[in-house]
């Protein structure tokens, strides 16, 4: 669950001394919550790993939420940023800006839907939550140089 954070050696130890346990067994119970604290201790830590950045955990968030009518005020609240400066740091580490950058994810998945699955091209835009078929249609040419439905045509090896 948490990134760089191997914690699995404790919980076994905790768990092989749990079993051997006896129900009145006041050294092992101390062993015990000695090995619980330290997980505790090195989850909250996260193993020293460093944490991720404003822009990092933005941009995570935005892969998680690509099928989805994101707003940048819906991203600003959730991060508890003001807009300008939730854009300029997230421009700062990836020379784009949040939408810029969804705007390419959702073109992304637009292209392995075309290339992989029989969905319509008013099904993929839906999907993709763009607000009509028309508008995908017109992005993704402006992106690519080609219509969606061209773009199919050539991905599957006729044109």
């Amino acid at each position: 669950l948490i990134r760089g954070c191997d914690i699995s050696g404790l919980m076994e130890q905790m768990l092989h001394k749990i079993a051997s346990a006896s129900e009145r067994d006041e050294k092992l119970m101390d062993e015990i919550a000695r090995l619980a604290l330290e997980v505790v201790l090195k989850l909250r830590h996260g193993n020293g790993v460093r944490r991720r950045t404003l822009p990092e955990q933005v941009k995570e968030w935005l892969d998680l939420h690509v099928e989805e009518n994101v707003r940048l005020d819906q991203v600003c609240e959730h991060f508890h940023y003001s807009r300008n400066h939730l854009i300029n740091q997230f421009r700062n580490q990836f020379q784009v800006t949040p939408y810029q950058y969804l705007k390419e994810r959702k073109l992304e998945a637009a292209k392995r839907y075309l290339q992989e699955s029989n969905l319509s091209i008013h099904e993929i835009a839906t999907r993709l939550a763009y607000t009509d078929e028309n508008y995908f249609h017109s992005c993704f040419k402006e992106a690519t140089g080609i219509t969606p439905g061209a773009f199919r045509k050539k991905a599957a090896g006729g044109g």
